[in-house]
């Protein structure tokens, strides 16, 4: 055999030993490759997942602020509907507390005007306000959407007036405080369309 020949194949054996070693590496390493993937991928769920919640969290104790603020200036004023009052209230301060453009990682795009719904329990101590507002939260490559947010705020006093202090249309006999609400005299005794007696 020549010398020609003879490295030749030499160089044909290294090439076949290299490329055996690359394939037994690829095969040793794919499960970590696909690990590494796995875990990157979670890792983009997980910081998606937190950014979102940040998100959450934040629109949510707005809401909880505006809520309490709007029940402290709605209770002092004579109106027809305190649930129409709160959210109309609420509506306003929502706009200058919610202000998302500090999330500078994140777009944030909101698919309607925020919708303000007032609901109580029965014994009317507890206030739920219930903020629709569609929202898309985008974090790199991924999204997510929040629909609505829900605060809530506690009266601290069982909301009812007694019958002798209302006439049979449900209206003051006198001026009332009840709980952090006031009625003047003639007014219905109510929210949300409810007669407020016990």
């Amino acid at each position: 055999m020549s010398n020609k020949k003879r490295g030749q194949v030499v160089i044909f054996v290294a090439v076949g030993l290299v490329v055996l070693v690359a394939l037994g590496l690829a095969v040793a390493f794919r499960g970590s490759i696909t690990k590494a993937l796995i875990d990157q991928e979670t890792q983009t769920q997980s910081s998606i997942d937190s950014q979102v919640d940040k998100v959450q969290a934040h629109i949510e104790s707005c809401l909880k602020d505006s809520l309490s603020t709007a029940i402290t200036r709605t209770a002092s004023k004579k109106v027809d509907d305190y649930d129409k009052a709160l959210s109309d209230e609420m509506t306003y301060i929502l706009g200058t507390c919610l202000n998302l453009e500090f999330y500078l990682d994140l777009s944030i795009k909101t698919l309607s005007q925020p919708e303000i719904r007032i609901s109580r329990n029965p014994d009317n101590t507890v206030i739920t306000a219930t903020l629709s507002m569609p929202t898309v939260i985008t974090f790199g490559e991924e999204s997510r959407q929040l629909d609505e947010f829900v605060a809530q705020d506690n009266l601290k006093k069982k909301m009812c007036v007694l019958s002798t202090q209302i006439d049979s249309d449900c209206k003051a006999l006198e001026d009332l405080k009840v709980g952090v609400f006031l009625f003047e005299k003639g007014q219905e005794v109510k929210i949300g369309g409810d007669c407020l007696a016990c």
